[in-house]
């Protein structure tokens, strides 16, 4: 059923015609999807939805195979488009359902009545039997591929016999928060990012700032053990460390005063500009995020920093001073030897400025790197500092709220993160957000 000869590989006999079949279902849906205006993606999701009528992102997350965060900026484009609303969630307040709205089941009802008629046409030619036979054929064969297309996604053993391997998506992913300016938003940002990473995923925070912002604002006793000496070095192992916060999966390697001297402790180290990766490898089977919450300016941390990152998230505030960080970020993230990925995206947004609308309105188009996304000036981020607590923890319906979800999702399909984790860290507990 399968011939090769030389670089062309075909397929005959029922192979080569489930293939014809899927690919021709495959074309209808995007012309279905194009028609109403939907993504692939969104279409799949709409299936799902008025099939179980209700739903939860969660649900829908697992389905779609996508993290909660990504299929919550789909739902609400959905929800723009006036095809999905939101029903609270009767257990849960920080939960909800999703459900379809009228015209959202007018919509999906012509495009189940339009596949249905496509098919009776296209089976026309079978008897009642035959199609009956077909039917059951097509479910039998359907269900079977869906078990093996399951147990293939497993972890194999490696040759030879050895440990399981670890499939890509459980790789751990370092997500590095830096700008060369202060004040743009880095503590803030990675606290967030942390906390909407840990919703599916196990984070660890890393506090590289000597201020702390990030420990605070966790609620984290301020202590490393034996000192950033100590951790460096690798005489105190990084798990030692690592304190378990009020959340579930999110845990913090805190700052002290001791990591004033951490870019002299760097620079004395046998290969500085990698150590803070080596510290990262000791953790690496207990977390599937690493954020690294860095200080600003140029400096040995930030290169080791940027080293260690799958991707560089890079606050900016509308203003030309921060256009000129972004360029420097870049600049130092290219001179280095490993090529890493940049997002910017808008902070600290006054839209009662022109130059803020401005910005907000343009950058996107006029800078790659620069997201679509905007987190405004509001009181709500900057009560942070007395709730120790991240903004979706006590404001969840906030525009900085999600804005910060946004981010996240945005940043999950950078680093390739599309398979959720549910065990919490090592280190945390179980506790309602």
């Amino acid at each position: 059923m399968y011939h090769s000869e030389g670089t062309p590989h075909t397929l005959s006999g029922f192979p080569a015609a489930a293939s014809e079949f899927v690919s021709a279902l495959d074309g209808n849906r995007r012309r279905i999807a194009e028609r109403a205006g939907v993504s692939g993606t969104e279409l799949r999701a709409l299936f799902r939805i008025a099939r179980l009528v209700s739903i939860t992102p969660k649900d829908l997350a697992t389905y779609l195979g996508m993290t909660t965060g990504a299929v919550t900026a789909i739902s609400r484009r959905l929800v723009d488009m006036g095809l999905l609303h939101r029903i609270d969630h009767p257990g849960d307040r920080r939960s909800l359902y999703l459900e379809l709205t009228p015209h959202g089941h007018d919509i999906m009802g012509e495009i189940h009545r339009e596949f249905n008629d496509m098919l009776s046409a296209s089976t026309a030619a079978l008897d009642a039997a035959q199609l009956e036979a077909f039917t059951a054929a097509l479910t039998s064969v359907a269900a079977e591929v869906r078990v093996r297309s399951a147990q293939a996604l497993r972890p194999r053993p490696l040759a030879g016999g050895g440990a399981m391997t670890t499939p890509y998506y459980r790789r751990m992913k370092v997500i590095t928060v830096y700008s060369t300016k202060g004040g743009v938003g880095k503590t803030t940002t990675a606290v967030n990012l942390a906390w909407e990473a840990s919703r599916n995923s196990r984070v660890l925070l890393w506090d590289l700032d000597p201020q702390g912002a990030a420990t605070f604002v966790l609620n984290v006793k301020p202590k490393v053990k034996g000192g950033v000496n100590s951790l460096v070095s690798g005489k105190t192992g990084a798990a030692a460390s690592v304190k378990a916060t009020a959340y579930e999966r999110l845990d913090v390697l805190p700052a002290d005063e001791s990591y004033r001297d951490l870019d002299l402790v760097l620079d004395a180290a046998k290969k500085s500009t990698h150590r803070l990766a080596r510290i990262l490898e000791s953790v690496a089977k207990d977390y599937d995020v690493v954020v690294l919450d860095c200080p600003p300016g140029s400096s040995l941390v930030a290169e080791n920093a940027l080293r260690a990152a799958d991707v560089v998230i890079v606050p900016l505030v509308p203003s030309p001073l921060s256009l000129r960080s972004l360029d420097q970020v870049v600049s130092i993230v290219t001179e280095s030897a490993k090529s890493t990925p940049i997002l910017a995206f808008l902070t600290m947004v006054d839209r009662r400025k022109t130059g803020h609308r401005a910005a907000a309105d343009s950058m996107h188009d006029a800078r790659p790197e620069v997201l679509a996304i905007s987190v405004p000036a509001t009181v709500v981020v900057e009560r942070m500092g007395a709730a120790r607590a991240p903004v979706a923890a006590f404001a969840p319906n906030t525009i900085a709220a999600r804005a910060y979800e946004d981010l996240w999702a945005a940043v999950a399909v950078a680093v390739h993160l599309t398979k959720p984790a549910t065990k919490p860290t090592k280190k945390s507990h179980p506790k309602s957000r």
